[in-house]
């Protein structure tokens, strides 16, 4: 969760807090996402539909960065190989450099470029 989303349970009401409090990030997201509101009606139904509406879409995204990032692991598998193989060539390392160069290694000459 982003600090904001944090924040915004740490300030909350006491027994949304508490309800919170001790879990961890994930599980947070997961409770929070669960939340029902029929109506916000006061200080902690209006916490909580914020807090749900915020959780639902960080679930969202995450799915779609783990998809993503699937996706750029094997793109940049079929692409370098050769420098995926390589030690601490993650496929965020391996896109931003053939961003940065193509697919013309040779133009990076020393570990500085």
């Amino acid at each position: 969760m982003h600090e904001r989303d944090q924040a915004l349970i740490m300030t909350g009401p006491d027994e949304l807090r508490q309800q919170l409090r001790d879990l961890t990030p994930k599980t947070v997201i997961t409770t929070a996402s669960a939340f029902r509101v029929p109506e916000v009606v006061d200080p902690i139904s209006a916490t909580k539909w914020s807090i749900r509406s915020m959780a639902r879409r960080y679930a969202i995204l995450d799915v779609e960065v783990t998809e993503l990032a699937g996706r750029l692991d094997k793109l940049t598998q079929k692409l370098v190989p050769e420098l995926r193989q390589r030690i601490g060539a993650s496929q965020d390392v391996a896109a931003a450099l053939v961003l940065a160069a193509g697919l013309n290694g040779d133009r990076i000459r020393s570990e500085a470029a």
